[in-house]
């Protein structure tokens, strides 16, 4: 029982290892517009402008719909969904009003779809998928 315990636990440590050297290829690629950030709950994504966070969204990987994560070309943004579930699943805080509910979707807007797939191949595999 105890080795299995610190198996999990080595288990659970080098998954977070691996979400965190995601968060910080997310980081390089959407520079000054997000700032991705796994801990142990999950992921928590601030919306930049100037270099300060405005409006900060946090969710569990394990509550997210990722056959309904996809790139949207009208709007040009990743649409990030809720299982139907647990929505609404994305804890929003918006820094200027000091605002926080809970909504079903969010979104990351992205230069141009090939920017768009990278993302959601390195959101998908930090989901573990």
């Amino acid at each position: 029982m105890k080795t299995l315990c610190i198996s999990l636990l080595l288990l659970s440590s080098m998954l977070l290892i691996a979400q965190k050297d995601e968060a910080t290829a997310l980081n390089e690629m959407f520079k000054g517009r997000y700032h991705f950030d796994a801990n142990k709950k999950g992921l928590t994504l601030e919306l930049l402008k100037e270099g300060d966070a405005i409006r900060t969204d946090a969710f569990s990987f394990m509550f997210i719909d990722w056959d309904k994560v996809y790139y949207d070309e009208v709007g040009n943004e990743i649409e990030i969904t809720c299982l139907e579930k647990f929505a609404p699943c994305i804890d929003r805080r918006i820094m200027k009003t000091k605002s926080r509910q809970q909504y079903p979707k969010t979104e990351i807007k992205v230069k141009d779809e090939k920017e768009a797939q990278r993302a959601i191949n390195k959101l998908r595999s930090m989901a573990g998928l």
